[in-house]
């Protein structure tokens, strides 16, 4: 069954014919030890280049234990071709199930972090379609708790009236 692929070793793209992981049990939002060992191979370090295998490898393992931060990285992987062929459908897929975890866990976790990722999701259409009113309904709580990121795409939503009513005081002051 679909398990048994999932579970198969080595991991191969080839093997992913769906692109939902298996994990049982809830969504996580953890910058475990994994998924940072992970992230240093996707982006790769001053001293190792990138290694888009591995990457995948690990992600593909924080995703099936939940990890919705995975979840998003294989989204940009298949979004950007990174390691991949570059698959809009399969990038949505996992964009979409990332904004699914992410909006679960907000309520118990309202961090600036998250609220500037789910964001972020609406302001591009990762996973959804554009939306820049919840785009800047989340920037904004993100922004108001310091997020730079947040700030900055929240301005931008002010410059250009997309969202919000266009207001360049606003956006000048974020």
């Amino acid at each position: 069954g679909l398990g048994d692929v999932y579970k198969r070793q080595p991991l191969e793209p080839e093997d992913y014919g769906e692109p939902h992981p298996a994990f049982a049990g809830e969504f996580i939002l953890e910058w475990s030890k994994e998924y940072k060992l992970a992230r240093r191979f996707l982006y790769g370090t001053k001293k190792r280049k990138p290694d888009f295998q591995k990457a995948f490898n690990a992600l593909f393992q924080e995703a099936e234990k939940g990890n919705v931060l995975a979840m998003d990285d294989l989204g940009k992987m298949f979004a950007y071709g990174m390691g991949q062929e570059i698959d809009p459908t399969v990038a949505y897929e996992w964009y979409s199930l990332a904004l699914k975890g992410f909006l679960e866990l907000y309520p118990e976790n309202q961090t600036p972090y998250l609220a500037y990722r789910i964001g972020k999701h609406y302001h591009y259409g990762l996973g959804t379609e554009i939306d820049y009113t919840q785009a800047a309904k989340f920037f904004k709580i993100a922004a108001d708790h310091g997020n730079q990121f947040a700030q900055y795409s929240l301005a931008g939503l002010y410059r250009h009236g997309k969202g919000v009513e266009k207001n360049l005081q606003s956006a000048y002051y974020y």
